[in-house]
C-alpha cells in the first residue's frame, strides 16, 4: 500500500509494487523485462519474468506482449524481442525460437532484420531459395528472370538476353541466335559472312547458302545489309555471291536490260545487209 496526502491509503497499482512505508502507490514501477496484473505487490519479486514468446519492454507492465512478426523471444524475462536474420522471415506471432525464421522462399527476398512479409525478387533478378536472401541474384546472360523468379529461364534458340534481363530480345539483324541461351556477347559475333542474306531479325540456326543464300542475280556483302542486284549488262547465275565483281558479263551475242537478273535477257539480233535486185534488166 501507499500513502498520500492526508494519510489516506491506496493500494499499490497493478504494474507496481509497494514495500512498507511507500508514499505514492505508483512510485515504484516493475522494470522491463517484468510484469505484474495484479495489485497490492509489496516487494519487488511480485514483478514475474516476461513469458516465453513474450515480451514486456515497458515500465509497469501489467501484461507481457506477445513476441511480433519477425521476431523471437526465446527466453523469458525479455525487454525486447529478437529480429530474425536478413534473409529470413517469421510470419506468425508469439514465436519461443530462432527455428521459427524461415528461409526467404524461392522467387522472393528479405532484406533486412525483422522481416514478417518476403518481397518478390524484382525483374532481371531471382532467387532459388537454397539459401539466406538478403537480395536477389542478377539474372545470368543467355536468361531472362521476370519479377518473382525462382530459377532463371533459357532463352530460346532466335533469341538472346544481357545479364540482369527481365526478358529475351530477338536476335538483331544481320546475326543469327543459333542455340538456347545465347549471350549479348555472342551474338555480337555471330555476325552473317558475304554471300548470305540475313536482314530479317530473330534467325535460330547458322545460316548456310541453302538456308539463307544470297538469291541468283544479287550479292550479298554480309552483316545485316540487304541482297544488291546485278547491274544492268551483267547477271549472277548462283546464289551466294558476295560483291558485284561476282556479277557476270553478259556473253557475246546476248544482252542484259534489267538489274538483278540470274541470266541474260536475250540474244542480240545480228545486223544483215540486203542486196535489192531489180525485177527489171
Amino acid at each position: 500500500t501507499g500513502c498520500t496526502d492526508g494519510n489516506q491509503v491506496e493500494y499499490c497499482a497493478a504494474g507496481y509494487y509497494c514495500p512498507a512505508g511507500t508514499y505514492d502507490h505508483r512510485s515504484l514501477p516493475c522494470p522491463p523485462g517484468t510484469f505484474s496484473g495484479a495489485p497490492r505487490a509489496s516487494s519487488r519479486a511480485a514483478c514475474g519474468d516476461c513469458l516465453l514468446g513474450h515480451f514486456c519492454g515497458a515500465l509497469a507492465q501489467t501484461q507481457p506482449d506477445k513476441c511480433p512478426q519477425g521476431h523471437f523471444c526465446g527466453e523469458k524475462g525479455l525487454a525486447l524481442p529478437t529480429a530474425c536474420p536478413p534473409g529470413t522471415y517469421n510470419d506468425k506471432v508469439g514465436s519461443t525460437s530462432e527455428a521459427d525464421c524461415l528461409l526467404c522462399p524461392a522467387g522472393s527476398f528479405c532484406p533486412a532484420e525483422g522481416t514478417s512479409t518476403p518481397k518478390r525478387c524484382p525483374a532481371g533478378t531471382y532467387n532459388d531459395g537454397s539459401t539466406k536472401a538478403a537480395a536477389c541474384s542478377p539474372c545470368p546472360a543467355g536468361h531472362k528472370c521476370p519479377l518473382g523468379t525462382s530459377s532463371p529461364a533459357a532463352c530460346a534458340a532466335g533469341e538472346f538476353s544481357r545479364a540482369g534481363a527481365a526478358a529475351c530480345e530477338v536476335c538483331l539483324a544481320g546475326h543469327f541466335c543459333e542455340k538456347e541461351k545465347t549471350t549479348f556477347e555472342e551474338m555480337t559475333n555471330n555476325q552473317c559472312p558475304p554471300g548470305l542474306a540475313c536482314e530479317l531479325p530473330g534467325i535460330p540456326i547458322t545460316p548456310t547458302v541453302e538456308t539463307h543464300g544470297c538469291p541468283a542475280g544479287m550479292y550479298c556483302t554480309g552483316g545485316s545489309s540487304p541482297p544488291q542486284p546485278c547491274p544492268v549488262g551483267t547477271y549472277g547465275p548462283s546464289p551466294g555471291a558476295t560483291s558485284a565483281a561476282e556479277c557476270l558479263l553478259s556473253p557475246a551475242g546476248t544482252f542484259v536490260d534489267t538489274p538483278g537478273a540470274s541470266q541474260p535477257s536475250g540474244k542480240k539480233l545480228s545486223t544483215v545487209s540486203f542486196l535489192k535486185v531489180s525485177p527489171f534488166k
